[in-house]
């Protein structure tokens, strides 16, 4: 389960069974660096531990309209470079600004519509193995006609979507 919490006008992320799971992480989290870190931040949403938490988090909070700042525990991640929690513990950072768009996606079925938002790709393919009749259309701008076992649509950060393809 997502853990959000509020310090000023940030909030931090973390999983609550990594949390209980890794000890490294608790000692963060209580840690007066972190309390330093919080207190010098804008308006932020500061994600702790690794992708899946960070994607969770996007996931759920998006719609503020804040930046995410990540801090990864592991030593890789696919936005991060080399860093560990003991570089968080025992040296300075630096703040990397990186902007990714967000993909909205709204797809339209003779059975309703469906409303999602993508950090990595969106994929689109049919349950069942037929074929797909699909117009992929940006801001209702440009249209182009699909038809084809499923399409991928990947955004910057995307790399698993390659994966896919």
């Amino acid at each position: 389960m997502l853990i959000t919490k509020e310090y000023g006008t940030s909030l931090y992320v973390y999983d609550e069974r990594t949390y209980e799971q890794k000890v490294e992480l608790k000692e963060f989290i209580d840690s007066e660096r972190f309390q330093t870190i919080l207190s010098g931040l804008e308006k932020s949403i500061v994600v702790l531990w690794g992708d899946g938490t960070m994607l969770s988090a996007i996931h759920a909070h998006y719609q503020k309209k804040m930046p995410f700042l990540w801090l990864n525990f592991w030593t890789k991640g696919f936005l991060m470079n080399e860093c560990s929690y003991f570089a968080w513990a025992n040296h300075d950072f630096r703040f990397v600004k990186k902007t990714y768009p967000l993909l909205e996606v709204d797809i339209k079925t003779k059975k309703g519509r469906v409303r999602r938002i993508a950090f990595n790709e969106v994929q689109v393919k049919p349950a069942w193995g037929r074929i797909l009749d699909l117009s992929i259309c940006v801001w209702d701008d440009s249209c182009v006609r699909v038809r084809g076992d499923g399409a991928l649509v990947v955004t910057p950060a995307g790399s698993t979507g390659y994966n896919a393809s």
